[in-house]
């Protein structure tokens, strides 16, 4: 019997449980616990979470592996925060 989580299965389970228990009609903010999401496990998260009724935030080293419609990106590298919107993203070319 296998009963162990990757980081994001767990996160995914823990934010379901999150989601199914927060009170209907109010917004809800999830922040699960960072995990060093690859590139495209990060594309799959943020399209798993990207009907949820309130905020998600995921923070992760990696950037998606491709734009995500509904998602902005926030990078603090270095010094500088940039934020960049779905359409900037798409727009530029990256992923």
């Amino acid at each position: 019997l296998h009963t162990a989580l990757s980081g994001a299965e767990w996160v995914r389970m823990i934010l379901a449980i999150g989601m199914a228990t927060a009170k209907q009609g109010e917004f809800n903010v999830y922040i699960p616990q960072e995990r060093a999401y690859d590139a495209l496990t990060l594309k799959e998260m943020m399209v798993a979470f990207s009907k949820v009724e309130g905020q998600v935030f995921l923070t992760t080293t990696y950037d998606p592996c491709e734009a995500i419609k509904g998602w902005d990106l926030i990078s603090l590298a270095g010094r500088s925060f940039s934020l960049e919107t779905y359409d900037e993203v798409v727009a530029r070319g990256r992923p």
